[in-house]
């Protein structure tokens, strides 16, 4: 398990071509930072917040504090500590 600063987590509100409710959440882990695991990964979640159902989410099922499992395909996540 990730460290808490290895591991950060945005979420926000928008809309999909132009209409709905819909909230999202990005998860990242800097896996080169002492604790993240040694790969960076990734969760990215879509939902409905109208209703409350999922339009997307690459770790379905998981509480939102879980942490990510799919690793980048290239490039780096870099978690910076405020």
């Amino acid at each position: 398990m990730p460290t808490a600063w290895a591991k950060a987590q945005y979420k926000g509100f928008g809309t999909i071509n132009g209409s709905g409710n819909y909230g999202f959440m990005l998860t990242a882990i800097d896996g080169q930072i002492p604790g993240g695991g040694g790969s960076d990964k990734f969760r990215f979640k879509i939902w409905n917040k109208g209703t409350g159902g999922v339009i997307y989410d690459n770790l379905l099922n998981a509480p939102d504090n879980a942490d990510p499992t799919t690793v980048i395909g290239g490039g780096g996540i870099v978690v910076h500590k405020e």
